[in-house]
């Protein structure tokens, strides 16, 4: 099986038991973080248990040095001889891991007893180690003891005061320093890298019979029901397609929800007559306005046949059967229907009918959206006849006429208009532009001075005698 690619529908089989698909990335993405977490912290505890180990390792090399170094002062400040400083650093050195020890004294500092035979007596500044010169100076300064510990040279130094005018310091072996710490941390490492690979074992096992098993079967059930495909990139998992599916088909649902409500609302308030044709071409449902249209009630509408209404009785019967067929093959039409209503007054209406489909394309029947246009057909004709009997009144007076769209500026003069003036009518620009130019410039202002007061109001009509010049 793909394991970049997975459709939640695809089921596998185990010897005839149906067993869920397996998410691979998911549980990748769930097991290897958990188990680079695992590492993470097994390398965190390592280092953690190695720098405790060490740290103990120099509160030890500390305590023995200083111990070294207090029982030099306390010799020197004892008042014993050289003899005895010297055998006392003799023990020290086959006993312990002191490698260097000087002890410095009076003004100018010279060195009383040390490791070291030929720094005897010599002065600080002659000593050839200038790291152990520097200490003393600085223990002498300041008459405060110091420590530290040098990995690269695999040495832990010590110096403090002695007596008023003295110092001494003490250097020894700390090369385990190097390889006790890791070899702790190798130890304890090891130990809690297995443990937490333990554990890491044990949670990708209760995570994928827990978990994936369960989001697998749940993803699986949705992509049958819904034919959802899943795809795996490096951005998302199976739960989180899961979860987009899931969230996708809520915003839907309350999407539909809502616009069902709009819809609902709509129909029953508006005053257009709405009928609902199921796939057997027959009324499934209708609002108050379809009643108002027909005058009967809805329940005596419904399981009733396009041709079947009151409106279509009185209709011709070509217009008729072209609604008919509009419903029973699913397409789009509109029409104007002439009828009669339970009166017998004449009644005009517009049918449009369109198709009802859902989201995967089938037919689920017609809707057909009845307005009554009777006033707005009247008055269509009642203007229609208006114009044309103004057209012959003014083609009878033979009259000059022009429509002004003041907005725009356009202009339509009429043919007798153009030919007073001695003009063909392709010759005048149809805008104001026209009139103004050949307006008589004696006659301008009392032109548009007529114009401004019918403009505001001053007058009913805009009446006017000015001169224009003629062609």
């Amino acid at each position: 099986m793909d394991t970049t690619a997975k459709t939640a529908s695809i089921r596998a089989t185990d010897g005839g038991r149906e067993r869920p698909p397996r998410f691979v990335s998911l549980e990748r993405q769930i097991v290897l973080p958990l188990g680079l977490l695992f590492v993470a912290s097994a390398l965190v505890v390592g280092w953690s248990m190695a720098r405790l180990h060490r740290e103990h390792l120099v509160e030890g090399h500390s305590a023995q040095a200083r111990l070294m170094a207090e029982s030099l002062a306390a010799l020197h400040q004892s008042g014993a001889s050289r003899e005895a400083l010297d055998a006392a650093l003799a023990r020290l050195a086959q006993d312990t891991g002191l490698t260097l020890a000087v002890l410095v004294a009076g003004d100018p500092p010279l060195v009383l007893a040390s490791t070291e035979p030929r720094w005897r007596d010599r002065p600080i500044d002659a000593l050839p180690e200038r790291d152990v010169a520097e200490d003393l100076r600085a223990v002498l300064a300041s008459r405060r003891a110091s420590g530290a510990l040098h990995e690269e040279s695999g040495a832990f130094d010590y110096s403090m005061p002695s007596g008023f005018d003295g110092a001494v310091t003490v250097h020894l072996d700390a090369a385990d320093f190097a390889a006790a710490p890791m070899d702790a941390a190798q130890r304890l490492g090891g130990m809690a890298l297995a443990t937490l690979a333990a554990c890491a074992l044990g949670t990708a096992l209760v995570v994928r019979r827990r978990v994936t098993g369960r989001l697998a079967r749940l993803a699986a059930n949705i992509g049958r029901e819904q034919g959802l495909g899943f795809v795996v990139d490096g951005r998302r998992d199976e739960i989180h397609l899961l979860a987009e599916s899931i969230d996708d088909a809520q915003r839907r649902m309350r999407s539909l929800l809502q616009q069902h409500e709009r819809l609902a609302l709509v129909a029953r308030r508006t005053n257009d007559g709405i009928f609902i044709f199921d796939d057997h071409q027959r009324i499934s449902w209708v609002n108050e306005g379809a009643t108002r249209i027909t005058g009967l009630p809805g329940e005596e509408l419904l399981g009733r046949r396009f041709h079947e209404l009151p409106v279509a009785t009185d209709t011709d019967t070509h217009v008729v059967e072209k609604l008919d067929a509009a419903v029973e093959r699913g397409e789009s039409a509109r029409l104007e229907v002439r009828s009669a209503n339970r009166s017998g007054a004449p009644l005009w209406l517009d049918v449009e009918i369109q198709p009802l489909v859902d989201a995967r394309g089938r037919f689920l029947g017609s809707m057909a959206v009845v307005s009554d246009i009777t006033g707005a057909t009247v008055a269509r004709e009642e203007l229609r006849a208006s114009e044309r009997r103004q057209k012959l009144i003014v083609e009878g007076a033979e009259l000059g006429t022009w429509d002004w769209h003041i907005p725009s500026g356009e202009v339509r003069f009429n043919e007798r208009w153009c030919r007073m003036l001695g003009y063909e009518p392709s010759e005048v620009e149809p805008h104001v532009r026209s009139w103004e130019r050949i307006l008589h410039p004696d006659d301008a202002q009392a032109a548009w001075s007529a114009l401004q007061d019918h403009f505001e109001g001053k007058s009913e009509l805009y009446r006017c005698v000015h001169r224009l010049r003629a062609k």
